[in-house]
Parts: C-alpha cells; sequence; structure tokens
C-alpha cells in the first residue's frame, strides 16, 4: 500500500514522472532486498529476539505518528 501511495504521488506532482517513478522503483527494489539481508545478520551475529523488539519499535513507532 505503501508504494501505491507514494507512486501515485509522485505521478500526480512531477513533470516527468516516468523517470521518477522508475527511481522510486529502483529504491523500492533495494529495501525489498536489504530488509531481509539485514534480518538474517542480525539473527546469525546477534539474538532473534532482537528482531521481535525491532517489529515492536516500529509499531509503537506507527501509533504515534
Amino acid at each position: 500500500m505503501l508504494e501505491t501511495t507514494v507512486g501515485s504521488f509522485i505521478i500526480s506532482a512531477e513533470r516527468n514522472s516516468a523517470a521518477k517513478f522508475s527511481i522510486l522503483e529502483v529504491w523500492f527494489g533495494v529495501g525489498t532486498l536489504g530488509f531481509p539481508l539485514l534480518v538474517n545478520y542480525i539473527i546469525k551475529f546477534y539474538e532473534w529476539y532482537f528482531i521481535l523488539y525491532g517489529i515492536l519499535l516500529f509499531f509503537i513507532f506507527t501509533l504515534f505518528v
């Protein structure tokens, strides 16, 4: 849902929307690839419950923002 909302905002707000949307898609792809790698790194080298704390902090952050 976030990608759709940000994409529609860029298409409606920018003049060269195709190029901007292409850059947006690349960054969403980088985030999609990077997040599981980050989680795997934290689970492997630290403790697995840090991920649960991170998810909890994310949910608390989204409730108040």
